[in-house]
């Protein structure tokens, strides 16, 4: 007699970074390895976001 696995329902977001966790357990070694590494190269050629608490109008912190 074979025994079936019973598949769990996958429920995905609007959220990529969300999405990436929720289906890493379902990667093998590698392939979560590949995702990494997709991952940071997106992060270092994204354009720098600079935050900054000046106030412009009177040029002080």
């Amino acid at each position: 007699m074979q025994k079936t696995k019973e598949a769990k329902k996958i429920v995905l977001t609007d959220n990529t970074v969300e999405n990436i966790r929720i289906m890493a357990p379902y990667l093998d070694e590698t392939s979560q390895n590949r995702v990494f590494g997709m991952m940071l190269e997106a992060v270092k050629s994204a354009p720098a976001q600079v935050e900054t608490n000046c106030d412009s109008t009177r040029g002080v912190l």
